[in-house]
């Protein structure tokens, strides 16, 4: 196109020196450049000039449509684009689709500045106008000018996309507003918290997006990037209630920071927030670990006197009806006091059990056929309208970890028990069985819960579910929601005992309506040994043959049922009231004591010190404690050290008497030094 006159002033912004061609050369890729000029003179002269220049032209086309195609295969780095071409696509239609599909800077030619072609050619956003004639130092000016305002643009849009992505990837919500508090940015996570789509929020004001309000009073809080802007300083964090749209408030932590440039000038706020529904109910389980661990200690104390207390009465109601000359039916009304004394009994081993501090007898167990022995005898206990299943998934490894047989049945049967209290008119008791992997780098399951694999054990039933309110209390002991004299509210507080002495978690979960689940996590141990049932009790009772027994006890009732429980044993007996003084009377009768019986808890000397004393003397005497209490792996470890055998209280006369037999053994076989 020939060229003409033209009312736009050409004033070069750049002077080049006139060996910017070879210093171009030596210093610069030689970018390929497409002209796309309609009129061949003009075409050719422009294809040597900027050969001259130091730059590479990869092709000459003359019409729209061919600049487009040849775009395409050749992927120039700039287009020279005349805006009058022949044909139907004119220069402003080609370098819209160029720019649309190659990402490709585009400089405009043209002889013509009027305001109509100029506003046309704006809209396509080129990287600069000629306007014919143009010397060659405007050309290189006007392409250098472009090509590095592309590159910085294409750096400024990865930049921008890698934060897109940066944002879109955080698991926290973040909105961005400008200085009048309009939202100009929200990530996914903000999106869905807020129920606002980024679209729809666009340029609203965030009081209308980000609806918060006091956890207590329930107030609204004021916008947090008013304060932003007024301070010029972060606020929070803080903790509040956040009401999406279409849904209910739920507490979140959020804190609003400002967005300055490089001078400190502010142009924006940032918002980030986040969901701490999770967080809290964590923290809630914590407490009620913590609530429960207390509350454990306390029961464990009552446990103890409990325990002194039974002894008395079993051991003396065992002492009257060994009497032969005893009529019939008061040995019948002794076996009542007897009966209700152990079930007095049972409930203390619950107590105990719920503090963590009963004894375990653990051994390999499989869980899969421990749990279908289980079932099976669960199903002649229960009501025939209640279905059992198991379901068990598969694994390459056994579900093998370190188990009590009796406590882990205890644990299948209350669970049972509950399920079927909850499902008075039939329903379907489900048992499953999975692992998991807990992984150090991953949240857990559960609070607390140490890296490792675990078998699964959940526990589901069809019944009403368990109300919201009751939930959080349903492993306290002695919490019940039955009528008084239909349980004692230590079912489940004896399976949360149980499963935390085998260095497991429960968890309860359960939905109004829906039935509860109880889920269990087990240590897996992947041993393939199994381990056999309770030894059998044998009947016999043995007695001595007037052996004398030092008998050490600091709480007189029962000092004086387990020196009855002795005499009728045929042992004599010499009695001491705490270890100083039993060391005091051996001291005394070494030479005739056989065996030692002590308390384990007593003021002053108490029983382990005696035992570590006796040894140090290196006496031969059997020894035997016995405590209230449950005794720590501390305590057992000294006890297996001497080799001193142990009772744990309320006293039975059977067990008493092949005890202190399997000691006295024990001892005529091991003279000391």
């Amino acid at each position: 196109m020939a060229p003409s006159p033209s009312p736009v002033s050409h004033k070069p912004h750049f002077r080049f020196s006139s060996h910017f061609s070879h210093e171009r050369r030596a210093s610069m890729t030689t970018p390929n450049i497409l002209i796309v000029e309609d009129a061949s003179i003009v075409a050719l002269d422009l294809k040597n000039r900027l050969t001259k220049l130091g730059y590479a032209v990869c092709d000459t086309v003359a019409t729209g449509e061919e600049a487009v195609q040849v775009a395409r295969e050749t992927k120039p780095k700039l287009v020279l684009m005349d805006i009058k071409l022949k044909g139907k696509m004119d220069g402003v239609e080609a370098a819209a689709q160029i720019q649309e599909e190659l990402d490709v800077p585009v400089i405009y030619l043209t002889a013509y500045a009027d305001s109509t072609t100029l506003e046309r050619a704006k809209i396509t956003e080129p990287f600069g106008y000629l306007v014919k004639p143009f010397e060659e130092k405007e050309l290189t000016a006007t392409i250098e000018m472009a090509l590095y305002k592309h590159r910085m643009e294409r750096r400024l849009r990865e930049n921008e996309q890698w934060l897109k992505v940066v944002l879109h990837s955080i698991g926290e919500a973040v909105i961005a507003t400008d200085t009048k508090g309009r939202v100009r940015f929200m990530n996914p996570v903000a999106e869905q918290l807020t129920g606002w789509p980024q679209g729809e929020a666009l340029k609203q004001p965030l009081r209308q997006i980000f609806l918060a309000t006091d956890e207590q009073s329930g107030q609204p809080i004021p916008d947090p990037t008013v304060a932003v802007l007024q301070q010029k300083k972060a606020v929070g964090p803080h903790t509040c209630l956040l009401t999406p749209r279409g849904g209910h408030a739920f507490p979140i932590r959020c804190h609003a920071t400002p967005i300055t440039n490089e001078r400190g000038n502010l142009f924006g706020v940032v918002l980030v927030f986040q969901d701490i529904r999770a967080e809290r109910e964590m923290q809630s389980r914590m407490q009620e670990q913590e609530r429960l661990a207390v509350v454990g200690q306390l029961a464990a104390g009552i446990a103890h006197d409990f325990n002194n207390i039974l002894t008395s009465i079993i051991g003396f109601a065992d002492l009257l009806r060994s009497n032969p000359d005893l009529p019939a039916g008061a040995s019948v009304e002794l076996g009542y006091i007897i009966e209700q004394g152990q079930r007095a009994a049972h409930l203390i081993r619950q107590i105990l059990d719920f503090s963590r501090q009963s004894v375990s007898h653990k051994q390999p167990l499989e869980m899969v056929a421990f749990l279908k022995e289980t079932l099976a005898l669960l199903k002649r206990t229960l009501p025939e309208n209640i279905r059992l299943s198991l379901n068990v998934t598969p694994s390459q490894e056994a579900y093998t970890f370190e188990g009590d047989p009796a406590q882990l049945q205890q644990v299948l049967t209350n669970l049972a028990l509950n399920a079927r209290d909850a499902m008075p008119e039939g329903g379907l008791l489900r048992f499953s069985i999975s692992s998991c992997q807990v992984e150090s780098y991953t949240p857990p399951p559960l609070p607390d819960m140490k890296p490792g694999s675990y078998i699964i054990l959940a526990v589901s039933d069809t019944g009403n579910g368990i109300p919201p309110e009751v939930l959080p209390h349903v492993f306290e002991p002695f919490f019940t929601t039955k009528e008084v004299g239909q349980g004692t509210g230590l079912g489940l507080a004896q399976v949360y005992g149980i499963v935390k002495q085998h260095d497991g978690y429960i968890q309860a979960t359960s939905r109004e309506g829906e039935g509860a689940t109880f889920t269990l996590y087990f240590p897996a141990t992947f041993s393939t040994t199994n381990a056999n049932g309770a030894h059998a009790e044998v009947s016999e009772v043995p007695r001595g043959n007037r052996e004398v027994i030092l008998l050490v006890e600091d709480d007189p009732a029962v000092l004086q049922v387990e020196m009855y429980l002795l005499e009728y044993l045929n042992y004599e007996v010499l009695v001491a009231l705490n270890g100083r003084h039993a060391l005091e009377m051996y001291n005394r009768h070494h030479d005739k004591i056989a065996l030692v019986l002590t308390d384990v808890t007593m003021p002053e000397m108490d029983g382990l010190e005696l035992v570590e004393a006796l040894y140090e003397k290196k006496a031969p005497v059997g020894m035997v404690a016995v405590s209230g209490y449950p005794l720590t792996a501390q305590d057992k470890e000294i006890l297996s050290r001497y080799e001193v055998l142990w009772l744990e209280k309320p006293l039975n006369l059977r067990k008493l008497a092949h005890t202190l037999q399997e000691s006295l053994a024990k001892a005529s076989r091991s003279p000391a030094d």
